[in-house]
């Protein structure tokens, strides 16, 4: 690794401590030996109801849900069950559209001149959803792209 990334490790690492740390913090008094389980439930209400400081200075509401299951995994599996594990990011865009978009792009180090040309698409999913109306814009844009491409008006009926 560089230290570049080696740096960037570090920091995600800290940042996992820190977010362990403030789930540790909520629990501690939960996880007493000596609370009844009526004492534990009003405690996690309590909790749920108040905001707390995050460990990056925000203002935070927890749920209920996330502190009883918080206490599981602390029961289960110690300080480290609290860590957050890291995110495996996967690509959205199918790889079979990238390599057709790739295709369609101009020429390397030349831009599209006319971004206006392209018309997007509203997918009938995304209004369904009640999502924004640009939330599907990257895909519907590739379409119109293709569209275009193929001699096809971009409009959709």
């Amino acid at each position: 690794m560089t230290t570049a990334q080696e740096a960037d490790e570090r920091r995600r690492l800290e940042r996992a401590r820190q977010v362990a740390l403030f789930r540790y913090s909520l629990i501690q008094d939960v996880i007493s030996p000596h609370l009844t389980a009526a004492q534990r439930g009003r405690r996690v209400r309590q909790l749920g109801a108040m905001t707390h400081l995050g460990p990056d200075g925000t203002q935070v509401r927890v749920s209920c849900q996330t502190i009883n299951r918080w206490k599981r995994d602390y029961l289960a599996g110690g300080f480290d069950a609290l860590v957050p594990s890291p995110r495996q990011a996967s690509p959205r865009t199918p790889g079979e559209m990238l390599t057709l978009a790739a295709a369609l792009v101009p020429a390397a180090g030349r831009s599209c001149q006319r971004p206006s040309m392209f018309v997007a698409i509203r997918s009938p999913r995304s209004e369904s959803k009640r999502e924004p109306a640009n939330a599907s814009l990257p895909r519907t844009w590739l379409v119109a792209l293709i569209r275009r491409r193929r001699g096809r008006s971009a409009r959709c009926c």
